[in-house]
């Protein structure tokens, strides 16, 4: 049998055929004679012109406007089929010609009325009485693809810029089957007469053709383009020296018959035409070949379709593998056929991305481009290519350059150059479409362990399907925006000095959002990071005021990192991976605590924490132990050289006014100095006089711990003063403190120390230097009390210090 193919293709051969009415009578009879004959030929363009004579005779004649309607639509005069269905639906009151709601419904839909064409889909199911279960199925169909059409030809693919080539490629007939060769582009066209044709009307030949630089498309000789022959439909190896194309013949006008063929390149130039025998076959069309490569396991494939005996119907696509004898086994691409046609396929082999032309599923009225995503040799999920690139026409042929920036097709769409005006879906025209970004990938980068956004990360993204990289890197940013193309592959890599990079894949892949694609990469510090805490270890509490030092044990010519946080007990190091360190904590009154630490025990962290818990240690390692007084105190105004208060009784009033000290010393100061006179007494009263505090107390209780265990201890005392008054006060005032310290030995724990200093076992020495040793530039001045009292300097120098132990 002969395959009917695609009408509207061949529409161009009518058209030619066109004689005048003269030829015959000019009565109605001879008209209708001339249609019939017309119509006996497939030459349907002329029927309808006879039959448009014959209305003239009775324009309403119910019969003859059904007839021309029908004409139209084989032809695809779509608004001229569709103005006499409405004239043969508007008469037929006996419901003579049931079947011309639906064709009325068809061509709206083609001529993208949709909510016309749902109106009449509607009324056709409802009132359709007729025995063809088929037609009420296509009409179903259609009613659900034209409401689906309606909204979704309004969701335009914005990166689709399509442009008209000129007429150095197209003309009044059909050109199609682009296929982008370097700068030339070689493409079908049908528009070439057969030498002394005995067939009226007269027929065309499609014939191949090649453009360089979008420059007039020039025939190929005839060691391509045989005589009196239709070759068409070019495709090329990788290496371009295989040719694959398809000889058809004519059945009737409007239908042709195709064989794929191939030729291969040698020194002379194009061998001679070698039929596919595994593919062609008598009583079936086999056409439009396009030759893809699975780079993944390196096979080239012949794609094709084709309407054999075993497809699901309608034309089918489907591909066979190229071997060094020959071809491979016949397979069906089932994933992307249906009962209807599915053709022109183009496997983009950079994207495995299959291409092809359907009516089978949902379409905006004609055939549409599709596309599917092949992977392990099956098609994946099937997604329409959108408006504008599909239409209500037919639009077919799609091919894509390697890149995959630049896109061909064709289409009868009503930009396209046509022959008559009644015809305006008559002929294809080849269109260019330059492929913008379809969205944006906005890739953020973060800290791993803390989340928080990673400033000045360069972000690199690699396309995998073509090799382009772009780059993105800024210190006020955390993110970079990229530009994506459909179907491609990609790698994002993240990095950053001293952090570990992160990488991410994704492809695009079956994206129907334009919506921006969001990717979060999350870096580890190379560097890892060593928080340290002191504890004291009776109590767990935080020990502030502790030095730590970290010793790079692989690199014994490192210098040590030495930290003394006074005003906490965190400390913070940055370490190497691959090496190992000590690290070593100490306090006065405290014995030391070392740990080594290994970073090959920590790969999968950024961050560790070592806790370092110190023992109650020495006497002579609280040395010196410094405590601080207020001003004059204890006991203010008086020559007496004792005092019946004790040193930890002193301490609270006085630290409670260490606001007082902030103020009343910064109160003439502004700005920065301020700041900093602020933070240095903030700092003095924190660490150093609530620790001189804390400390007394614990080294009573290391002194009980002697002193049970039978050591006689002899403590050496110092009291000094600011200069603000007389030596001879400052003497009194600095004994004063020193008795005050030894009020506290005395009464500890309900004075369990008092018996060893009855006995002599613990005595208690002291000497009080007073102002005599106040070092130079400490503020004598009675009235400036900002200086001689509330200073830091002044502060510094009221105190008594432990500075001696003996044990024996």
């Amino acid at each position: 049998m002969k395959r009917k193919t695609f009408t509207s293709i061949l529409l161009a051969l009518a058209v030619t055929a066109i004689f005048a009415v003269t030829g015959y009578s000019q009565t109605k009879k001879a008209y209708i004679k001339a249609a019939e004959t017309a119509a006996e030929a497939h030459d349907h363009y002329s029927e309808m012109v006879y039959y448009q004579n014959v209305l003239e005779f009775e324009e309403d004649d119910i019969d003859f406007l059904y007839k021309t309607a029908e004409a139209a639509r084989k032809i695809n005069a779509l608004t001229k089929a569709a103005e006499y269905y409405k004239r043969v639906i508007e008469l037929d009151e006996n419901n003579a010609y049931p079947e011309a709601t639906y064709h009325l419904a068809r061509m709206q839909q083609k001529l993208g009325q949709y909510a016309d064409a749902q109106s009449n889909y509607q009324i056709f199911l409802t009132e359709y009485e007729g025995s063809n279960s088929n037609l009420k199925a296509r009409a179903e169909k259609e009613l659900s693809a034209s409401e689906w059409a309606e909204d979704y030809s309004q969701q335009l693919w914005e990166e689709f810029q399509i442009e008209h080539l000129s007429s150095n490629i197209n003309t009044p007939y059909s050109e199609f089957g682009a296929t982008p060769m370097g700068d030339s582009l070689y493409f079908s066209s049908l528009r070439f007469e057969i030498e002394d044709d005995t067939y009226d009307p007269d027929r065309l030949l499609t014939g191949l053709l090649m453009s360089e630089d979008m420059g007039v498309g020039e025939k190929l000789g005839e060691e391509i383009n045989l005589k009196n022959t239709h070759t068409a439909h070019s495709a090329f190896t990788r290496e371009g020296d295989r040719m694959y194309f398809t000889i058809c013949e004519y059945g009737l006008p409007d239908s042709i018959r195709c064989d794929l063929y191939y030729r291969d390149l040698g020194d002379a130039g194009w061998g001679d035409a070698v039929a596919i025998s595994s593919v062609n076959g008598a009583g079936y069309t086999s056409t439009q070949p396009n030759v893809g490569y699975d780079d993944d396991n390196g096979v080239a494939y012949l794609y094709f379709s084709s309407d054999r005996p075993g497809g699901k119907g309608g034309l089918d696509i489907y591909r066979s593998a190229i071997t060094e004898s020959g071809f491979g086994e016949i397979e069906n691409i089932a994933g992307v056929n249906t009962a209807y046609n599915e053709v022109t396929p183009f496997y983009h082999s950079p994207t495995r991305t299959l291409y092809f032309s359907s009516n089978g599923r949902k379409t905006l009225g004609g055939l549409d481009v599709f596309k599917s995503s092949m992977r392990s040799g099956s098609a994946g999920v099937v997604q329409h290519l959108g408006a504008p690139l599909n239409g209500s026409y037919h639009d077919l042929y799609y091919s894509l350059n390697e890149k995959g920036d630049v896109a061909y097709f064709s289409s009868n769409r009503t930009e396209s150059f046509y022959l008559v005006d009644d015809i305006e879906a008559c002929c294809y025209d080849i269109y260019k479409v330059d492929i913008l970004p379809f969205a944006n990938l906005i890739a953020q980068t973060f800290e791993a362990q803390t989340l928080d956004s990673l400033y000045g990360t360069k972000i690199r993204v690699i396309n995998l399907t073509t090799g382009e990289e772009m780059i993105a890197m800024d210190d006020e940013l955390a993110s970079g925006v990229f530009p994506l193309a459909r179907d491609n592959e990609y790698m994002i890599i993240a990095s950053k000095e001293n952090y570990i990079s992160d990488t991410v894949r994704f492809n695009t892949l079956d994206i129907q959002s334009l919506d921006d694609i969001v990717k979060k990469l999350y870096l580890k510090t190379d560097i890892l990071y060593l928080d340290a805490f002191t504890f004291d270890d009776r109590t767990k509490e935080a020990l502030r005021g502790a030095t730590v030092t970290l010793y790079d044990l692989d690199d014994p010519d490192a210098d040590p990192i030495i930290v003394t946080n006074f005003d906490a007990n965190d400390f913070h190091f940055e370490l190497e991976r691959g090496k190992r360190y000590r690290i070593t904590a100490t306090r006065k009154g405290y014995s030391s605590e070392t740990v080594i630490i290994d970073t090959n025990d920590h790969k999968d962290k950024s961050r560790i924490r070592q806790d370092l818990f110190l023992k109650i240690g020495e006497l002579d390692d609280f040395l010196p132990l410094v405590l601080y007084f207020d001003n004059d105190h204890p006991n203010p105004n008086t020559y007496v050289d004792d005092t019946e208060l004790q040193y930890t009784e002193t301490f609270p009033p006085y630290f409670a006014r260490k606001q007082t000290f902030i103020d009343r010393f910064t109160q003439p100061l502004a700005g920065v100095e301020r700041d900093e006179k602020a933070r240095q007494l903030n700092s003095f009263f924190d660490t150093e006089v609530k620790k001189g505090n804390d400390d007394l107390l614990v080294f009573m209780e290391v002194l009980e711990a002697h002193l049970a265990q039978g050591d006689k201890v002899s403590i050496y005392l110092k009291g000094y003063t600011s200069p603000r008054s007389t030596r001879f006060y400052n003497l009194a005032l600095g004994n004063r403190r020193v008795n005050s310290v030894r009020n506290d030995l005395q009464a500890y724990a309900g004075g369990k120390l008092q018996g060893y200093l009855s006995s002599g076992q613990l005595t208690v020495e002291q000497k009080s230097f007073g102002e005599t040793t106040a070092p130079r530039g400490i503020s004598s001045s009675i009235p400036n009390e900002r200086l001689s009292i509330y200073s830091y300097e002044a502060s510094k120098e009221r105190r008594v210090e432990i500075v001696q132990i003996e044990i024996n």
